[in-house]
């Protein structure tokens, strides 16, 4: 669970496999984005995408769109996912991830992503 953590996108929770999109800051107090995918019936396929940016890094971005570094979850939050589906699916989880790296770049934030069964709390 990430600091100041929050749901951005997730995939119908009655469907065998499940992705979500959560934004938040890490032990570090570093900014990330993740996306855990979910198979419930073969917990082996488990996986999460982090993508982190650097404290310093977040907060000049944040002050670049006039923001400061704490309002970055809530702003993914009231921007993505950027269509809004009744059932949205594991690609649509996909391409939200997607949108949400695309706008960091876009605002000048670097990130590195990391892929793992999951990450120490």
């Amino acid at each position: 669970m990430l600091l100041m953590e929050k749901f951005i996108a997730g995939s119908d929770d009655d469907m065998p496999i499940g992705a979500s999109v959560v934004a938040g800051f890490d032990d570090n107090k570093d900014f990330v984005v993740e996306f855990e995918f979910n198979d419930y019936e073969n917990p082996k396929r488990d996986y999460l995408i982090r993508a982190t940016i650097e404290m310093d890094e977040a907060r000049e971005m944040a002050g670049r769109m006039e923001k400061s570094v704490l309002d970055l979850p809530d702003l993914l939050q009231q921007n993505f996912p950027k269509e809004p589906k009744t059932l949205p699916g594991i690609s649509d989880m996909e391409k939200t991830f997607q949108e949400i790296l695309d706008f960091l770049l876009d605002n000048g934030a670097h990130y590195t992503l990391k892929r793992a069964k999951s990450f120490a709390v």
